[in-house]
C-alpha cells in the first residue's frame, strides 16, 4: 500500500487533464490482476535472457526450438502486438539499441 499513498500524492497529469484510468485492487479478488502479473514476470525474464545473452548465442538457440516452442514464441509475438494496438504505450522503453536488436531478432518470424 506505500505506493498506492505515494502514487495518490502524485498530481499525474497528461497535458492539462488529470490521470485518472488506474486503480488499486486486491490481486486476490481480481483474477485477471494475477493473471497479468504472471505475464509481467514472465515477459521480465524473457526479457533478462534476451538482454544478456549474446546474438549468435541467441539465434542459435532459437534454431533449436521444437514445433511446440515455436508455436508458444509466435502465440507471445501475437499477444505482445495485440497489446501495443491496444495501447501503444505497452512497447514504450528505455534500452540500448543493441538490446532492441536482440529482442527483435527473437521475437520475429
Amino acid at each position: 500500500m506505500e505506493i498506492e499513498a505515494y502514487l495518490r500524492d502524485l498530481d499525474l497529469r497528461d497535458g492539462n487533464a488529470p490521470l485518472s484510468n488506474f486503480s488499486f485492487v486486491d490481486s486476490k479478488d481480481h483474477p485477471w490482476v494475477q493473471v497479468s502479473d504472471v505475464m509481467a514476470g514472465l515477459l521480465g525474464k524473457f526479457f533478462g535472457f534476451v538482454n544478456r545473452t549474446p546474438a549468435p548465442d541467441l539465434n542459435y538457440a532459437r534454431s533449436q526450438f521444437t514445433d511446440r516452442q515455436k508455436r508458444g514464441l509466435k502465440m507471445l509475438t501475437h499477444l505482445i502486438s495485440r497489446s501495443v494496438e491496444e495501447c501503444p504505450a505497452f512497447v514504450h522503453y528505455v534500452v540500448s539499441l543493441e538490446d532492441q536488436q536482440r529482442r527483435e531478432s527473437v521475437l520475429s518470424f
